[in-house]
């Protein structure tokens, strides 16, 4: 007789991989010259943005409040939408820097963006740290709420829960590669 097996947290599929570098240009130079990987968005995120879209809030590093800016790229590789992302860390005390310190570059995260509203975010928040996956590092950007969760002693890495609400636009990347028009 075999037996239904219900999981604690249904992550049927990630959308999302991410790595932390010293510098996202010259990775994704790299990438984009060797492998043909992009073309890539990139964009800044800063809490001392005055453009309120922009701006990144409501900012926790290990519990407690935070302010943390960082420049990233993203690529979606395959018809599926899947997301490769590379962060650098530019200021402040976040989990990037934390990384970076620890361990070199490498990959940080495994996204899951399939949480569908406000109200199932918060409860996917408590549901893990309710298991012991404590949130290390969370955020409000643009039209996104994002958390972090240590999740290394199941997989490995840290688990990304994000909520993008439909209803509200998310700005125009800060620049492109190849052809990059970011601010630097």
């Amino acid at each position: 007789m075999t037996t239904k097996h219900q999981p604690l947290f249904n992550i049927n599929r990630a959308q999302q991989v991410a790595f932390v570098v010293f510098d996202v240009d010259k990775t994704i130079e790299r990438l984009w010259n060797i492998f043909g990987i992009g073309p890539w968005q990139i964009d800044i995120r800063d809490y001392t943005s005055t453009l309120d879209n922009a701006m990144i809030k409501d900012m926790m590093y290990r519990k407690k409040p935070g302010r943390f800016s960082y420049r990233m790229a993203e690529t979606t590789l395959g018809p599926d939408g899947f997301i490769l992302e590379y962060i650098q860390p530019l200021s402040g005390e976040n989990i990037y820097i934390d990384f970076l310190r620890e361990h070199g570059e490498g990959m940080h995260h495994i996204g899951w963006h399939i949480v569908n509203s406000q109200e199932e975010f918060n409860k996917v928040t408590s549901m893990l740290e309710g298991q012991g996956f404590p949130c290390l590092q969370s955020a409000r950007v643009y039209a996104s709420q994002m958390a972090y969760f240590d999740t290394t002693s199941v997989l490995n890495t840290l688990l990304e829960v994000s909520y993008r609400d439909p209803a509200k636009k998310r700005p125009a990347p800060h620049g492109f590669y190849p052809n990059s028009t970011a601010d630097t």
